[in-house]
C-alpha cells in the first residue's frame, strides 16, 4: 500500500461525523429507536456465551457429586438462556423493520436535499460539463443512502458485542485478545484500500457513464425513438452501451479479484490466530487451570469475536465505500451559488422593482459570453424600449437573439455593459422579484405530462386553483376550443407518460405554453418564436389578437415571421451578435438594409 491511498483513506473519514448528523436529521425518532435496538442486540451474543459456560460448569459439577441434584440451581441459567433467545428472536424482527424505515427516510432526505440544492444553483452551473459530473456523482448517493443506517447500526452493535466477547476472552489471558486483534485488523485496511480504488475508478469513468446514460435515454425515449429507428441507430448505441459496461466489468473484476486474494491470505492468518488461542485454552484445561465451562466459553468467544471483527471490517469497508459517495454528496451540497464563472451577483443593498415600469428598458453596450467559453455571443448591443411598447428581435439563427432575452430575464448578467430599467441597473434588483414581473415562453418550452390545469397554472402557482383566471388565459391564447373537446377538460392528463394521458399536437402544446405566459400578471411579456408551431389559421388568429394579448405590457418577442414582426413598435436586427439595425418596420424598409432584404425575400415566397 502506498502513502497516497492511505492519505486519501484517512481524509475521507472527516465526513463521518457530518454523515451521522445527516442521518439524524432525516429521522431523529427512528434513529433513536434503531440505536436502542442495536444496543439491545449487541449484548445478546456475550450473554449467551457466558450463560452457556455457567450451564456447562454447573452440569459438570452436579455430575461429580453423589448428593441429590439441585435442579433449581441447574435450571436457573437455562431459564435465563431461554429468555435471552426469546428476546433475540423478538428483537431481530423489530431491529430489521426499524432499520429499513430509517433507511427509507435517509434515502428520501438525500434525494430531497439534492433536488433542493439543484433548484437553488445559478443557471451558469448548468453550462459546464464539470458540474454535471459532480451532480451525477452526488446523485449516486441516493442508491446507497438507505444502506447507511443499516451499516452504521450494524457496526455499533458488533463493536459493543465484540467488547463483551473480548472481556470474556481476556479471562483466559489478555494476550489472547492481542493475538486475535493483530491477526484480523489488517483486513480493515485492505477493504478501505479496495473501496478507494473502486471509487477512483468510478470518478475516472463519470463522464463516460453519463454518456451511456444518455444513450440509454435515447433508446428508451418516446421523442427520440422515431429518429433512432429511422436511422437504425439502435445497434450503434447498444454497441457503445455494451462496450462501456464490458470495460467497466473488466476493471471491476480485476479490482475485486485483487481484494479477494488478500482477503483469503489474511483470512488464513486470522484462522491461525484463533486456532492458537484454542490450543492454548486446551493446554490450560488439561493442567486444570480452567474449567470445562471456561474452555467452551473461550472456544465460542474466540470464534464469535473473529466473526464479529470480520463483520465490523466487512460493514466498515462498505460503510467507507458509502462514505465516499457521501463525500460527493456533501461537496455538491456545499457548492455556493456564486461558485462558478458567470454567476449572478445578488447585492445586499437591493432596489425594489419599479411597479409600474414608467419609462424605459435600455440595453447599454451589452456584451456577453456563456460561462466556460470565450466566444462573445452578443457584442456591444444598445437599444431603448419604451414602457408599454412591443419590441421584435430578428436575425439569422445563432446570432444571439435568445441569449438577449435570457439576459433580460436575468438568467445571466452581461459580461460587459448594463441593462437599465427606468435608469436602474438590473443587477440592483433581486433576481426572483424581477422574474416575477416576467411572463415568458421559450421556443424549447416545456410540455408537462400533467393536467391541462397544471400546464397553464404553473405560469402563476398562486392561481393554480383559480379556474376563471386559467380559463381566461386559455381563451386569450386560443386554447379553449381544443380544451373543451378533452374528456375532463382542465383536469385531463396530457402526454403518454401516465395512464389515460392524451397527447396534443405541437401547435396545441405551444398554445398551452402561451397561456402559461399570459396567466401571470406580469409587466413584461417575452415570447421566443410564439408562432413557430402554429398552423396558418392559428397563426392568423394570433395576429388578429396580438394587440389584445400584449395590451398593458412591455413585450419582447423573437420571430422569423415578418407578418408578426411588422406589428412591433420597434424592431432590432441582430447580426453576428451586434444590433446592426433598429427602428420601426417602415423605417427599416426605407433604410434598405438587412431587414428589408429578409422581409422582401419572405414576402416574395407568397407572390
Amino acid at each position: 500500500m502506498t502513502d497516497e491511498p492511505a492519505r486519501l483513506t484517512w481524509s475521507n473519514l472527516r465526513y463521518v461525523p457530518r454523515l451521522l448528523r445527516f442521518i439524524w436529521t432525516a429521522s431523529p425518532h427512528n434513529a433513536v429507536l434503531a440505536l436502542l435496538a442495536a444496543l439491545l442486540s449487541s449484548i445478546i451474543p456475550p450473554a449467551q456465551i457466558w450463560l452457556f459456560k455457567v450451564i456447562v460448569d454447573r452440569v459438570y459439577a452436579a455430575a461429580q457429586l453423589s448428593a441429590p441434584t439441585d435442579w433449581a440451581y441447574l435450571m436457573t441459567p437455562l431459564a435465563w438462556m431461554t429468555g435471552v433467545w426469546i428476546l433475540d428472536i423478538a428483537g431481530q424482527g423489530f431491529n430489521r423493520e426499524i432499520r429499513a424505515l430509517l433507511g427509507i427516510r435517509v434515502r428520501l432526505h438525500t434525494e430531497y436535499c439534492l433536488l433542493e440544492k439543484s433548484s437553488q444553483l445559478d443557471m451558469a452551473f448548468f453550462e459546464t460539463s464539470i458540474f454535471f459530473d459532480r451532480m451525477h456523482n452526488a446523485r449516486q448517493t441516493i442508491g446507497h443512502a438507505h444502506n447507511l443506517p443499516v451499516l452504521i447500526l450494524g457496526i455499533v452493535s458488533s463493536m459493543i458485542s465484540l467488547t463483551g466477547l473480548l472481556v470474556l476472552l481476556a479471562q483466559l489471558h489478555p494476550f489472547a485478545v492481542i493475538i486475535l486483534l493483530l491477526s484480523t485488523i489488517p483486513q480493515l485496511f485492505i477493504r478501505a484500500l479496495h473501496a478507494d480504488r473502486m471509487w477512483s475508478n468510478q470518478l475516472q469513468n463519470t463522464t463516460a457513464r453519463r454518456m451511456v446514460d444518455y444513450l440509454a435515454d435515447l433508446l428508451s425515449s418516446r421523442d427520440a425513438m422515431k429518429e433512432v429507428r429511422l436511422f437504425s441507430l439502435d445497434r450503434l448505441f447498444l454497441g457503445r452501451y455494451r462496450a462501456f459496461w464490458e470495460k467497466r466489468f473488466s476493471e471491476e473484476r480485476t479490482l475485486r479479484l485483487g481484494e479477494e486474494k488478500w482477503n483469503a491470505i489474511l483470512g488464513v492468518v486470522a484462522a491461525l490466530g484463533t486456532g492458537g488461542i484454542w490450543a492454548y485454552a486446551i493446554m490450560q484445561a488439561v493442567v486444570g487451570r480452567i474449567s470445562l465451562g471456561d474452555i467452551t466459553m473461550v472456544f465460542q468467544a474466540a470464534n464469535q469475536s473473529r466473526r464479529s471483527l470480520e463483520e465490523i471490517f466487512g460493514r466498515g469497508g462498505l460503510f467507507y465505500k458509502h462514505a465516499l459517495y457521501a463525500r460527493s454528496l456533501f461537496e455538491f451540497l456545499d457548492v455556493q451559488r456564486t461558485q462558478v464563472e458567470g454567476a449572478l451577483i445578488v447585492r445586499e443593498d437591493l432596489t425594489p422593482v419599479p411597479r409600474p415600469i414608467e419609462h424605459t428598458i435600455e440595453f447599454r453596450n451589452v456584451s456577453f459570453h456563456y460561462p466556460g467559453t470565450e466566444q462573445m455571443i452578443l457584442r456591444d448591443v444598445s437599444f431603448v424600449l419604451n414602457a408599454g411598447e412591443t419590441l421584435a428581435v430578428v436575425g439569422q439563427n445563432g446570432t444571439g437573439k435568445t441569449t438577449l432575452v435570457k439576459l433580460l430575464a436575468r438568467y445571466y448578467d452581461p459580461s460587459e455593459g448594463s441593462i437599465l430599467v427606468d435608469g436602474i441597473d438590473l443587477r440592483q434588483f433581486d433576481p426572483e422579484e424581477w422574474q416575477r414581473e416576467l411572463g415568458v415562453i421559450f421556443q424549447d418550452f416545456l410540455r408537462y405530462d400533467l393536467t391541462v390545469r397544471e400546464n397553464i397554472g404553473y405560469g402563476d402557482v398562486e392561481k393554480l386553483q383559480d379556474t376563471a383566471a386559467i380559463a381566461a388565459a386559455a381563451k386569450k391564447a386560443g386554447c379553449q376550443p381544443f380544451i373543451e373537446e378533452l374528456p375532463q377538460q382542465y383536469e385531463t392528463m396530457l402526454g403518454r407518460r401516465f395512464d389515460k394521458g392524451i397527447d396534443l399536437s405541437i401547435g396545441q402544446w405551444q398554445k398551452l405554453a402561451l397561456s402559461r405566459a399570459l396567466l401571470r400578471n406580469s409587466q413584461i411579456l417575452i415570447l421566443d418564436e410564439p408562432t413557430a408551431a402554429l398552423d396558418a389559421l392559428a397563426e392568423y388568429d394570433l395576429y388578429q389578437r396580438f394587440k389584445e394579448l400584449t395590451e398593458g405590457r412591455t413585450t419582447v418577442f423573437i420571430s422569423h415571421r415578418f407578418s408578426t414582426v411588422r406589428m412591433a413598435d420597434r424592431i432590432v436586427v441582430i447580426e453576428e451578435g451586434r444590433a446592426n439595425e433598429q427602428g420601426s418596420h417602415d423605417e427599416l424598409m426605407t433604410l434598405g438594409g438587412q431587414y428589408e432584404q429578409m422581409y422582401s425575400k419572405q414576402a416574395g415566397q407568397y407572390k
